[in-house]
């Protein structure tokens, strides 16, 4: 593995930290971070490309992935709202189960029957948390 892939996989393990203390930055930056993690290992110089070796591209990245998402799973276990709690641990897992089931089969539909709906939902929920805090999902 060459350096460029090493310091990109070593970000996509640190700055998932970031979501604890940040909730709404560090998510963004691990998006844009998985966004552009091929660009920012061709610009640091990655021949084999990411992931090259034992794991492939596909299955490092949702690992990776997956490792981010427990963060942001994390931050939404201490919402005092039950309903917007209980809909990211339902959301989260779904996702899981999704990346699983891929990962054995291969078969990349199921990417769309398993959709990452999780993380938009948490950025939603902190962004109404945030900057509209009269709205609040109810039951």
């Amino acid at each position: 593995m060459d350096i460029g892939s090493i310091v990109v996989i070593v970000l996509r393990l640190v700055v998932p930290f970031a979501i604890l203390r940040y909730p709404l930055s560090g998510i963004a930056a691990c998006m844009t971070l998985d966004t552009f993690d091929v660009v920012l290992v061709d610009i640091l110089g990655g021949h084999q490309g990411f992931g090259g070796g034992v794991i492939g591209y596909h299955a490092l990245d949702k690992i990776l992935d997956t490792y981010y998402l427990a963060f942001i799973l994390i931050v939404s276990l201490r919402w005092e709202n039950s309903l917007a709690r209980n809909t990211s641990i339902i959301l989260f897992v779904y996702r899981v189960i999704g990346v699983i089931l891929f990962e054995l089969t291969g078969w990349r539909t199921l990417l769309l029957i398993f959709p990452n709906f999780f993380e938009y939902f948490v950025v939603f929920n902190l962004i109404t948390q945030r900057f509209f805090p009269r709205f609040r999902l109810e039951q």
